[in-house]
Formats: structure tokens, sequence, C-alpha cells
């Protein structure tokens, strides 16, 4: 509800929040919802260690996550998407990004990037030559190119059967198993796009 209360302020939206309880004072603790936001923080901060530059003390250490988060089919099919028809739709050509990505990492030995879905990076990866597949693998090998989640795609988690979030999972998994063995098991899971 709006606050008419503050003449300066008369659109101000006032968030809901439960009543304390007295029964139960856990549920005024704001300490495992803060726990639950370190433990994201800190697990992401734990996917760079290995690969991280070194902090600088006494200055502030600015951490950049590139990372992809391409749908598989949404406004466009996966065609669409991958190959970068129909940008009228939507802007998105994911084997470029890909392409540039590779190409950036040799560039400079400090960057890091993080890959998603790998339905593309599947694609994308049968279309490369041995040569490029060799530089890929020593990529993920150093932790520079790394994999997050694992799945075929980032799952709609709102509708879909477990059943098919499983075999989805189970699709992206086996591929980096298959290709990378241990160097591309995903050390971290996350759903950038909830619904």
């Amino acid at each position: 509800t709006n606050n008419m209360s503050d003449p300066r302020r008369p659109n101000k939206v006032l968030r809901y929040k439960p009543p304390p309880s007295e029964c139960n004072p856990a549920l005024d603790d704001p300490t495992p919802d803060y726990m639950n936001l370190l433990g994201m923080i800190f697990s992401m901060c734990g996917l760079m260690l290995k690969t991280c530059p070194t902090v600088q003390p006494n200055m502030l250490n600015v951490h950049l996550l590139p990372h992809t988060h391409d749908d598989v089919g949404w406004l466009k099919t996966v065609d669409q998407y991958f190959y970068g028809i129909k940008n009228d739709i939507q802007h998105a050509g994911v084997q470029y990004i890909l392409d540039s990505v590779i190409s950036a990492l040799l560039a400079d030995p400090t960057r890091r990037f993080i890959y998603v879905e790998i339905a593309f990076f599947s694609r994308w990866w049968h279309q490369q030559t041995n040569a490029t597949q060799e530089v890929v693998r020593d990529l993920v090998r150093q932790g520079r190119l790394e994999f997050a989640n694992g799945g075929w795609v980032m799952n709609d988690e709102a509708a879909t059967h477990y059943g098919a979030i499983v075999d989805q999972m189970t699709l992206g998994l086996r591929f980096l198993e298959d290709t990378f063995g241990n160097d591309g098991r995903p050390r971290v899971a996350w759903h950038i796009d909830p619904f």
C-alpha cells in the first residue's frame, strides 16, 4: 500500500513485514538469510580461488565474473540463437560469443570465463577443429574456462517435471565428463533466471 502520511513521498511503497513472533524469536533473526547470502558469495569466490590473481592489500580489489546466460529457445529457435539469425527479434549469435571468448582468453592469461548452457557449447564444440578442441581442453584444465551448473540448459524451475530436470542435467554433465573428464566438472550450480 502507499504511504499517504508523508507528503514528500506520496508514492512510497511500504513492503510487507511479517509481525514479530513472540512464540518463536528465531523467526525474527535475519542471521539465516544473511548466512545463505554469504554462502552464495563464498561459493562463487571458491569457484575462482584457484585461478584468481592475488589480491593487492590496502586496495579495492574488484573481481568480475564474466559468464553466459543464453536461452536455448525462448524468443527464437535454437538454430536462430546459435547462428545469429532473425536478430530483429533478439540480437544473439551464441557461436560468436564462444569464438570471441576463446580468442580473448588466449590473448590474456589473466582472463577467466564461466560458461553455462551445454546445449550451445556442445554444438559449438563439435564444429571445431582438433587443434581448437585441444586449446579449449587446456583452458579448461587451467581453470580459465569453467562450467557452472552443467545442465544442457538452465531449466525453468516453476513449470517443469523433476524427470525433465534430471534428464537435461544428466545430458549436460555427461557431455562435460566425456569431453573434459574431472577438469570440466562444475564446482558451483546456479540458476540466474528463475521463474
